[in-house]
């Protein structure tokens, strides 16, 4: 059973997702990822990490835990696979309709995206420079 404090922060959808509803971090590459810390003392986690880790055992190393139901606050560890960091990007691009921008960004009408390695989290995250000009 997982601990109480973890639970008390969840919320249950009716499409199995099981969101965290409590403040997120924002500014450190992470927005909406839930962080859960798992005692006094105890360092602070990725919530959807500790969910998974709890019921199905470590992650392996190099393996970042893809949301396959798309929803970065989702805990449900059904909803939380396994997969190199590289696939875990392309199928990010994948869900949001459209390939990998080239390097340098380039959305065809003066919009970019790119994306960064947070050396402070180590992980992956992207930021995106809206057009400034109807296309």
């Amino acid at each position: 059973m997982i601990p109480i404090n973890f639970a008390s922060h969840c919320e249950f959808a009716p499409d199995g997702c099981i969101f965290w509803a409590t403040a997120q971090p924002t500014g450190t590459g992470r927005i909406g990822y839930g962080v859960f810390a798992p005692g006094r003392g105890q360092q602070s986690v990725n919530a959807h990490r500790f969910a998974y880790q709890w019921f199905n055992g470590p992650v392996a190393k190099g393996m970042v835990l893809d949301h396959t139901c798309g929803h970065r606050n989702c805990v449900n560890p059904a909803h939380l696979e396994p997969v190199s960091q590289r696939e875990n990007v392309r199928r990010y691009w994948e869900s949001v309709g459209r390939r990998r921008p080239p390097r340098g960004g380039g959305g065809g009408c003066g919009g970019s995206v790119s994306l960064y390695l947070s050396t402070r989290s180590g992980s992956y995250f992207s930021y995106v420079n809206e057009c400034k000009k109807v296309c």
